[in-house]
């Protein structure tokens, strides 16, 4: 950004005449009249007794017609500086959806955690409930050191999210942080064909392909503006003299028109054209990418909304089946392993909600925008 907003100052610059202010001394012992360039303007030096001769010259250039180069050029470089904004944006929603599937993996780690922990003292409580013979207390004291597992395996989960998370953020590693908030499924109630329409406008890339369209044909005007002439008008003024301080002086004006010739002309336009073209069908491939990327989102968000529903129905019919068992009949083996079935119900619920989190997100890096609630 900074250096496309620097091109664009330098641009406009070309508008402005050209300066120069010069000093030089000439130390000479000549014999003869001779001419010297000492800044660029010529003058003729005769035998003296002074070998110093001092010189002081200004000169300002105007370009008064360049075949629109100038304005060409400037229009060439704030596409760009419109081009680089579009591929900011685009870095930005990548940072943002890396942001959003790192925090929602970290509140899906720790519901999972609680979850386990919940399940896991539900289960202690039944074995030491439960009077089993022998091989009942072997099965029951397996099913225990399983659920144990699986929660020292979470546990180590939710540590990597949370330094995922921080790295999304690009924060210390050492930072304190602690997930907060709902977590439960967020539908994207949009239809597919509105959608579209948005991704058409509201996508970077596709921002970013236009202003290069636009780039590819300035290019084009700026090869056919090189057949065109140069006028420039120029000034100069001179302070000469042998010592100080300088008494003679003189100015002079002058309009010069510059014709170009040059062999590359046909070559440098048939190139820039042949480029124009490869843009167009650049853009039209990208096109076809963004329409693939929607509709796989939009498809993948789709089914887990549905599975989310489902798997919630599922827990839930458990989740009530359990505690009515629990309320009425004595802790058994078979209390354990219900309750390891209700845990791996929560837990495929509580996945489906991850995922339909992350594909909303998804669906919304390849919209270009936040899908709007309804």
């Amino acid at each position: 950004m900074i250096i496309a907003q620097q091109r664009v100052k330098e641009a406009a610059f070309l508008f402005l005449p050209q300066t120069s202010i010069t000093g030089a001394v000439t130390k000479s012992n000549l014999k003869y009249p001779q001419i010297i360039l000492p800044d660029s303007s010529p003058h003729i030096l005769f035998p003296s007794a002074e070998e110093n001769f001092y010189t002081l010259h200004a000169s300002v250039v105007q370009p008064i017609y360049v075949g629109g180069r100038n304005t060409n050029t400037l229009r060439l470089a704030r596409a760009s500086l419109l081009e680089a904004q579009t591929r900011y944006d685009s870095a930005k929603r990548d940072a943002t959806l890396a942001v959003k599937e790192s925090f929602y993996k970290l509140l899906y780690s720790s519901a999972a955690l609680g979850g386990c922990r919940g399940w896991l003292s539900e289960m202690s409580r039944q074995r030491a409930q439960a009077k089993l013979n022998a091989w009942e207390s072997v099965e029951g004291e397996a099913a225990l050191d399983k659920m144990e597992a699986e929660f020292q395996s979470l546990l180590q989960r939710y540590r990597l999210a949370k330094l995922s998370f921080l790295r999304a953020l690009n924060k210390e590693l050492d930072s304190v942080v602690a997930a907060d908030g709902d977590f439960k499924p967020l539908p994207a109630k949009a239809d597919l064909n509105r959608l579209m329409v948005w991704a058409m406008e509201m996508r970077p890339e596709l921002k970013g392909e236009v202003y290069r369209a636009e780039m590819d044909a300035i290019a084009v005007n700026l090869a056919m503006s090189r057949r065109s002439p140069t006028v420039m008008l120029g000034a100069n003024y001179d302070f000469v003299d042998t010592q100080f301080p300088l008494r003679n002086n003189g100015w002079e004006a002058n309009l010069a028109v510059q014709f170009p010739l040059a062999y590359d002309f046909l070559t440098q336009i048939t190139q820039k054209k042949a480029e124009q073209r490869q843009g167009a069908l650049k853009r039209a491939a990208m096109q076809d990418k963004v329409r693939l990327e929607l509709n796989q989102a939009y498809e993948n968000n789709s089914y887990w909304q549905r599975e989310v529903v489902s798997r919630e129905a599922v827990y839930s019919r458990l989740k009530g089946r359990y505690s009515a068992a629990a309320r009425e009949n004595a802790a058994t083996l078979s209390a354990l392993s219900a309750a390891g079935a209700v845990y791996e119900a929560q837990l495929a619920y509580l996945e489906a909600v991850r995922e339909q989190l992350v594909s909303r997100a998804r669906l919304e890096w390849a919209l270009g925008q936040e899908i709007p609630a309804e």
